[in-house]
């Protein structure tokens, strides 16, 4: 089903995955488990198709997404490109939410201080054990904030 197709007429929950390239490996491992837990999850290598313009699909599917995970690494401050304009996009998006909606979940791929624009958002640390109940919490939480029932794996 493509990035926020309905089933049946229910409107599912889209999360867009931004990630620094040198940390792919551990995108695909949030990738797996965001579908893991039935939530539609648009990530670049998986959802971007041969002859797209992927930037126009990269704008789209972050505009039209409910939550955004961002991977933080060193390069979240270190570097220019498309991820800092994917964070950027993210921090602009967020003001437009209403107060206490959860929207942006850091996940942290190893071991940096995030910038003050970031470091307001409670993170996750892919790094503990727990990581996959902790994102599953902030997913949840966006489900919930949009008025959908969360999906039975969050629970």
């Amino acid at each position: 089903m493509p990035f926020g197709a309905t089933f049946f007429g229910i409107i599912e929950m889209k999360v867009f995955l931004s990630y620094p390239s040198e940390h792919e490996t551990s995108a695909r491992e949030v990738f797996q488990f965001v579908r893991s837990v039935d939530i539609d999850c648009w990530f670049d290598k998986e959802s971007i198709v041969a002859g797209e313009d992927w930037e126009r699909a990269r704008s789209i599917a972050q505009r039209q997404a409910d939550a955004v995970i961002l991977l933080c690494g060193s390069q979240t401050t270190g570097r220019n490109g498309v991820y800092q304009r994917e964070v950027s996009d993210a921090l602009e998006a967020v003001r437009d939410r209403r107060l206490g909606a959860v929207y942006i979940l850091p996940v942290k791929v190893e071991q940096v201080e995030l910038p003050p624009e970031l470091s307001r958002f409670q993170y996750v640390d892919l790094k503990d054990i727990n990581w996959k109940r902790r994102l599953a919490g902030g997913l949840k939480r966006v489900a919930l904030d949009k008025g959908e029932i969360p999906s039975p794996s969050l629970l």
